[in-house]
């Protein structure tokens, strides 16, 4: 198996479910991947990804904040942006 499918049902089908029971983190990445959407469901797609680089840069290149103020500050920008044009 090299990728989880975007989809419910993961722990009830084979081969995933036997995968699931014998690797108990990538079960715990398949409850998430079960409300994940495509990243084409966005007509915002590029800025959320520029949004997301800059978070990046800001943390990891410059070093200016730390990775998890970097991640709420791009998730509070995204939920800005889907709330002022949804």
């Amino acid at each position: 198996m090299s990728q989880l499918p975007l989809r419910r049902g993961l722990f009830f089908e084979e081969p995933f479910a036997s995968a699931l029971r014998a690797r108990p983190l990538l079960a715990k990445v398949a409850r998430g991947a079960q409300r994940v959407r495509g990243t084409d469901d966005s007509v915002h797609l590029v800025e959320i990804f520029d949004i997301l680089s800059q978070a990046y840069e800001g943390a990891a290149v410059y070093g200016l904040l730390s990775p998890e103020e970097a991640v709420a500050k791009a998730a509070r920008r995204v939920r800005r942006l889907l709330e002022r044009w949804d």
